[in-house]
């Protein structure tokens, strides 16, 4: 049992190492995008059923990403989102999510506070992004109602991987 422990300690540290030494996928990368989340693939969970967000309720929202078009606009749809967040208070919630981009995925996780900008750690990916590290900024553009009463989101969103 001993002899499983050690290697499998050995094997920790030597992946460990690997990934400290090893170049990110990222090279200095700035992605731009807009994030465009209707709230039909929307869940949330209300722990403690008490009809309002409090410690312990999570969401999961499943937003569209667009190209950036020129004069601010949005462009070609460039792939899509699956965020999942656990509030630890009224105020701010331990999130995780993924970005399917073409090449791959992005992967970020992070406390943050519920704002109208967030930043939340990337903590790795897949693909053309295998390894990266670095951070992606969401900031809220509008907020609204579409024409049948659905909230509508609209974020600027930056992903800026370390070289």
């Amino acid at each position: 049992m001993r002899k499983y422990f050690v290697v499998l300690a050995a094997a920790a540290v030597a992946s460990l190492l690997i990934s400290a030494v090893a170049p990110a996928a990222g090279s200095g990368r700035v992605i731009r995008f807009l994030e465009v989340d209707n709230g039909s693939a929307d869940v949330f969970t209300d722990a403690d059923h008490n009809n309002r967000g409090s410690a312990g309720d999570s969401f999961v929202a499943s937003p569209v990403l667009y190209a950036w078009a020129k004069g601010g606009g949005r462009g070609a749809r460039i792939g899509h989102a699956k965020i999942m967040c656990t509030l630890a208070s009224a105020s701010g919630a331990f999130c995780q999510g993924t970005f399917f981009l073409p090449g791959g995925t992005i992967q970020g996780e992070s406390y943050t506070p519920l704002a109208s900008r967030i930043k939340v750690a990337v903590t790795g990916g897949t693909g053309a992004y295998a390894g990266v590290r670095g951070t992606f900024t969401s900031r809220s553009i509008r907020d609204a109602r579409d024409a049948d009463g659905n909230f509508v989101s609209l974020s600027a969103d930056v992903i800026r991987l370390l070289p």
